[in-house]
């Protein structure tokens, strides 16, 4: 179900944490999500617990490494789509429809923002839906929308909402693979169209 290298992500991340709670570190709590605060086209970012997030927060120096767009389940209750490696090997390695629970199941902290234009997070939260099922973008190529990563999920679903969620690239350094240009979570969040709420 997920690549090598996901699976070899995992494992690294699991070593990680490991490690650090041999050396005495304390693990954080697993925060929980007050899903009364949200609604449909809210942004829900995470800081997590894999070796994707560590790289991320390590490139970024802190602060978010995922987000996915909070959408209404079938049921009437909210549920998030998101772009991600697999977490498990039974998960889908790509956009998918997860319970908010099992998005904070991953997480060290959880924030909220919501679209300033109540119109537009409308309309992304059903662009999402034409998302599910795309591959997870390893290469992290925001040029093209044939497979996602999550920043690039969310820049996607709200194009032509009126409200652009798409503050441009980021550069990154990576030893080995040289530049690296990608939507950062943590420009996505300070973006102006956005309030956080939770």
């Amino acid at each position: 179900m997920s690549d090598p290298a996901s699976r070899v992500a995992r494992v690294v991340g699991a070593l990680v944490l490991a490690a650090l709670v041999a050396a005495g570190a304390r693990v954080p709590a697993r925060p929980s999500i007050n899903a009364a605060l949200l609604r449909p086209g809210d942004l829900l970012f995470r800081t997590g617990d894999s070796a994707h997030t560590a790289a991320v927060v390590a490139a970024e120096g802190g602060g978010w490494s995922h987000v996915g767009i909070v959408v209404r389940s079938a049921s009437g209750g909210l549920e998030l789509i998101h772009a991600s490696p697999a977490d498990a090997p039974e998960e889908f390695d790509g956009v998918r429809r997860e319970s908010l629970e099992a998005f904070a199941r991953h997480a060290y902290a959880i924030g909220a923002y919501r679209p300033q234009s109540e119109s537009a997070a409308a309309y992304a939260a059903a662009r999402a839906e034409h998302y599910l099922g795309r591959r997870f973008d390893a290469q992290l190529d925001a040029d093209s929308d044939t497979e996602l990563y999550c920043t690039e999920l969310v820049a996607e679903a709200f194009r032509g909402s009126g409200l652009s969620l798409d503050p441009g690239r980021t550069h990154y350094r990576v030893p080995l693979l040289g530049t690296v240009s990608l939507i950062s979570p943590n420009a996505l969040a300070a973006m102006s169209g956005l309030s956080r709420v939770l």
